[in-house]
């Protein structure tokens, strides 16, 4: 099983199977096509051909055909954390499909950090075992490097200007997301859209503080820390009038009767 994406390139007739969602037992479908050409067919069956011989056969004389082509044969599966150890060990069937010389299906498992706790399940050890690869996309760690890749997801957006966030937006950018792509993609597209209904050419500090605090991802400093009532209890009686109140309860209070 190999975990990179690298394999896909259209001019040499790559298949990517995309898209299994999280919520793949509730009706799951897998899709393939060239890539970037919008060509998009459902394959339900290609799961159950783990379970049949007829359908494993021709899936496997498909892929073979395919191999001898030259093409190569990626399936890709996002949010794989969220899939049931039964979805995951069809999956590692299908990684059965090899020739002598080489993979005839390639498998790219990508998820959030807890993918790492499901593979360590001890009923997947043999998928486990069949990760050839690993690749963990860390925190960005820099202010520049933040820069170079909200240019870079521009340019692959098609982008014809790669300056529409200001320094002092990308600076705050990082300081909101800690460098964390997802959070960056989140932050920037919506600020984006915030910067469009305002009729802003460019995006400015501002912009990024008002989606920032919409969506709750202002820096920690910044944060507004609302007490709770343990940290603020109600203070009826001041410190005086509680000692009072408690010596006339005990019968130590003076009567004025």
């Amino acid at each position: 099983m190999d975990d990179r994406a690298d394999g896909l390139d259209h001019r040499r007739g790559g298949v990517a199977l995309e898209d299994v969602a999280a919520h793949v037992d509730a009706g799951r479908a897998l899709r393939h096509g060239p890539v970037g050409h919008g060509q998009r067919v459902e394959l339900r069956e290609l799961l159950a051909a783990g379970h049949d011989d007829r359908h494993r056969a021709a899936r496997g004389h498909a892929l073979e055909a395919r191999h001898s082509r030259g093409l190569r044969t990626v399936l890709i599966i996002d949010e794989a954390q969220g899939l049931s150890p039964s979805v995951l060990e069809e999956i590692r069937l299908l990684s059965n499909f090899e020739s002598d010389t080489a993979k005839q299906l390639q498998i790219v498992l990508t998820g959030q950090p807890e993918l790492r706790q499901v593979l360590n399940n001890p009923d997947l050890r043999q998928l486990k075992q069949r990760v050839a690869l690993r690749c963990v996309i860390k925190a960005l760690p820099t202010v520049e490097e933040t820069d170079r890749y909200i240019t870079a997801r521009l340019l692959v957006s098609g982008a014809e200007r790669t300056d529409i966030f200001k320094p002092d937006a990308i600076d705050y950018i990082y300081r909101c997301t800690e460098g964390i792509p997802r959070n960056i993609n989140n932050l920037c597209d919506n600020a984006l859209l915030a910067g469009f209904a305002a009729g802003e050419l460019t995006i400015g500090r501002e912009i990024i503080e008002e989606v920032a605090e919409t969506l709750d991802m202002l820096p920690r400093s910044e944060r507004r820390h609302t007490p709770s009532e343990k940290e603020l209890p109600a203070r009826i009686f001041s410190d005086a009038n509680r000692a009072e109140l408690w010596a006339t309860g005990n019968g130590n209070g003076d009567s004025t009767n």
